[in-house]
């Protein structure tokens, strides 16, 4: 049998199992994942939303029963994980209201899961679809890996630190649904893909886990009876959601639960019934607003009526309540008995009586015919009952030890939920999450909070760990980058020519105001890489990138780098929520220009001090981008604990700001002293290396950009300027040159797109995909603008042209995040190819 090694084991690639692996590959795990089915996604795909309760009391109160610790964890883990979705690039719509008490976003399941897959793959992972656990390694009680089986025969184990089961429930499976959902459970329809067959619960309980009571329940929706699901699209399309504004009778025809409180609950009571099934009478009214309208803002609205009806379901419309009397004998309803029903419940609810069943969020009468009357059952999609976890997602012995090496997430699990429901989607994402950050703890102990270490170095230490590779799609550009690139390019051409950078420069700012609050509103630039709930767009660095490179091709002289780049990346990197709510969407919407201080790689130059109201500033930060400007300058700043970054609004009394005179005029540069300015802490850590590399990407694309212009420039003049009575252009020595030109600033373009690859998705490998654009970048910027110059012949030395302000731009930037030689020797020594020392 052949043997694998991997720090992390993935049995199951649904919504659990897709995230746990992106989450791991990024944090530089090595990922196996294992599905059972011919794709990935399983019921993900069909979902749409991720959901949960919006608060503990509120989850408190509608499940009352679930373990506690997983309650808590959920809510308060929800809005990372909603963050991490935006942060793999998918778009999520603004928090919306869901059921009576939820709230959630609309995200596209689809191209999440995909995404998912594409960045395990690309790390570096593996996925092995069609593929069976036959068995968990169990060595001395630690659970070390799995045996595993193809579909054609063919078997193998893969020995890891650490197993996550993720196969999505045992709903797929009969004897066990009818053993720990209700004797009846067998019989309902499946709601979901038929892979989830028990196979990670059996592994889980064979390895001796912990299980939750098996009067807890299961999530499912009402269904026509007796319309089979054709189509996964009907999960959805066939779920009779509207069912909470209805009336439901049993066989008996009475009504048995308060309809209006959720359809997944009356589906859990309508199973107690006898035969599980029921009559679902609705009026004109609720035909209108419920049953073609959308369950959620956003949905797509079906009329499940008509649906039901064309595809054969018990169905039928009566034109008044009386032809309610005559339904069909033969399915078993009274239908004199049902007519009475609603009468009797529509003159309640008119008088305001009570209801028993009560109404508690609709009391509204059933009296504006005709009457839409579907036969329904319930329709499982998991149960609640499963493996037992902690809120760090670790299997659980029976007396509350967790198994070694064991962990589990999404509807594997059990205990979370008791007869109540708050989102599987969100929960799965949440514990997928958790899952693969306990992973990372397991794998680097040393790192429990701390981002992954850099890959160990050649030099006296274990095996160099490759790093994982970068998905080449994110390589590519976009149709959607494309589409903006044109349209920067004709904002810029139209409002920042040679000419109008020189006058804007010259200005008081520096920049034209009235331009940067178009580029912002019109355009969207600022936010481009800044989440929706910052008030950005929530697109990535990639798209941001490409407004860089056209900004540098512009030689645009606005604060785009120290205020979208640099200031927005360290609020976010910080991971304190409300400097971002307070700062990113004054950035965002271009109100409010930053910069930073105090970034240097070896120490802050300003202390923070604590005062009498708070934090203060002394010291003084040289040569900071915009620093005579900014209305925010992120200071890290010495503290008796270590450094720290700071927030701090300069005022005049406080703080002194002096320009200084620097060789591009167009990028302007300040002494800033802090006298006592009046500051407020930022996070917790002082670590600016992950924002100091994200400058070096968006440089080297500013720089790409820059050289772009450089030679398209030069090459129309050589095509043009005629000597000996041929282009100039068609001299082999100028030939030549130029193809120089292109070929570093091709080599220029694939530097800047792996490092702006890298910080879009937060790659491990960013420090040296940055150092290496800031490297080649620089070089190729200094000589296509050398050839800018040279072969303009003497109007290129003039003061009027245009080629001296991007000689002027090169030769400044190519000094602003370290040197060539200082960025060339750390890149020696994050490869191991150079000692500490000798760098």
């Amino acid at each position: 049998m052949r043997t694998e090694d991997a720090d992390l084991l993935i049995i199951g690639a649904g919504m659990a199992g897709l995230t746990a692996g992106a989450r791991a590959v990024r944090d530089g795990l090595s990922v196996v994942v294992v599905e059972i089915g011919t794709d990935v996604g399983g019921s993900a795909r069909f979902a749409g939303y991720a959901w949960t309760a919006p608060s503990h009391d509120v989850m408190d109160e509608h499940n009352p029963r679930g373990d506690s610790a997983l309650k808590r964890a959920l809510v308060n883990r929800f809005a990372d994980g909603i963050s991490w979705i935006r942060s793999v690039g998918v778009e999520v719509k603004d928090a919306q209201r869901v059921l009576s008490f939820g709230r959630g976003h609309q995200f596209d399941t689809n191209h999440y899961v995909d995404t998912c897959r594409r960045l395990i793959l690309h790390g570096g992972g593996e996925l092995l679809l069609e593929t069976r656990t036959e068995r968990l390694v169990v060595e001395r009680g630690v659970v070390a890996g799995a045996d595993l089986r193809a579909a054609d025969g063919t078997r193998r184990q893969v020995r890891a630190r650490t197993t996550l089961i993720a196969t999505g429930g045992f709903q797929g499976d009969p004897a066990l649904r009818t053993a720990h959902v209700h004797p009846r459970a067998d019989r309902m329809p499946l709601r979901s893909q038929p892979h989830s067959d028990g196979g990670g619960y059996r592994l889980a309980t064979g390895a001796g886990a912990a299980t939750a009571s098996d009067d807890a329940g299961f999530y499912g929706h009402l269904v026509p009876s007796g319309v089979p699901f054709a189509d996964p699209a009907d999960f959805v399309d066939l779920s009779l959601y509207y069912s909470e504004h209805a009336v439901l009778f049993n066989l008996r025809s009475e009504r048995f639960v308060d309809e209006t409180l959720g359809d997944h609950l009356t589906a859990m009571a309508l199973l107690d019934q006898p035969e599980g099934r029921g009559l679902l009478v609705a009026d004109a009214r609720v035909f209108r607003d419920w049953i073609v309208g959308s369950y959620v803002e956003g949905a797509v609205a079906v009329d499940k009526y008509a649906l039901a009806s064309k595809r054969g379901g018990r169905v039928g419309l009566a034109e008044d309540l009386d032809e309610l009397a005559f339904l069909p004998e033969e399915w078993g309803y009274d239908g004199e008995a049902v007519r009475d029903a609603v009468k009797q419940f529509n003159e309640r609810a008119s008088e305001g009586a009570e209801q028993r069943p009560g109404r508690k969020l609709d009391s509204l009468p059933l009296d504006e015919p005709p009457y839409y009357v579907i036969e329904t059952v319930p329709a499982i999609t998991f149960p609640f009952h499963g493996v037992r976890v902690d809120d760090r997602a670790r299997v659980l012995h029976d007396g509350g030890r967790p198994i070694e090496g064991l962990l589990a997430a999404g509807s594997d699990t059990g205990g979370l939920w008791h007869r109540a429901y708050a989102g599987g989607i969100a929960s799965a994402l949440v514990f997928g999450l958790t899952a693969a950050d306990t992973a990372r703890e397991m794998t680097h102990p040393q790192a429990l909070s701390s981002p992954p270490a850099l890959p160990h170095k050649f030099h006296g230490g274990p095996m160099f760990r490759r790093h994982p590779e970068i998905d080449p799609q994110l390589l590519s550009e976009t149709d959607e980058q494309r589409q903006l690139r044109a349209v920067l390019r004709d904002f810029f051409t139209e409002a920042s020519g040679s000419e109008d950078v020189r006058r804007q420069s010259a200005t008081a700012r520096g920049y034209d105001e009235v331009l940067w609050a178009r580029l912002a509103g019109e355009i969207g630039v600022h936010g481009l890489a800044i989440p929706e709930e910052y008030g950005g767009s929530g697109f990535t660095f990639a798209e941001l990138a490409v407004a860089l490179e056209e900004s540098g091709r512009a030689l645009y002289c606005a604060p785009l780098l120290p205020t979208v780049v640099l200031a927005a990346h360290a609020l976010l990197g910080s991971g304190d929520r409300q400097a971002c709510e307070r700062h990113l969407p004054r950035i965002a919407d271009g109100t409010l220009t930053a910069t930073v201080a105090g970034f240097h790689e070896d120490g802050p130059e300003v202390d923070a001090e604590p005062g009498a109201h708070g934090w203060v500033l002394r010291g003084a930060a040289d040569l900071v981008l915009d620093g005579a400007g900014a209305e925010l300058i992120v200071v890290r700043a010495r503290t008796p604990d270590g450094p720290r970054l700071f927030a701090c609004e300069p005022a005049v009394d406080t703080c002194l700001r002096t320009p200084r005179r620097v060789l591009d005029e167009t990028r302007r540069q300040a002494l800033v002293e802090f006298r006592g300015a009046p500051a407020t802490p930022v996070g917790e850590s002082g670590q600016v290396t992950a924002t100091l590399d994200a400058g070096r990407a968006a440089l080297g694309a500013e720089q790409v950009g820059g050289s772009g212009h450089a030679l398209d420039a030069t090459v129309e003049f050589v095509a043009n300027r005629h000597q000996f009575g041929r282009p100039i252009g068609s001299f082999q020595a100028v030939k030549h040159r130029l193809a120089d030109v292109l070929v570093a600033l091709e080599a220029a373009r694939s530097a800047s797109a792996y490092a702006t690859a890298c910080v879009a998705i937060a790659s491990p490998q960013l420090p040296v995909a940055a150092g290496a654009a800031a490297v080649v970048c620089s070089e190729t910027f200094r000589l296509a603008t050398a050839e800018y110059v040279q072969l303009y012949g003497g109007i290129g030395f003039t003061w009027e042209h245009p080629a001296h302000l991007y000689v002027r731009r090169a030769r400044s930037s190519e000094v602003l995040f370290g040197t060539a030689d200082r960025n060339r020797a750390r890149l020696a020594e994050l490869t191991g190819l150079a000692s500490s020392s000798a760098a």
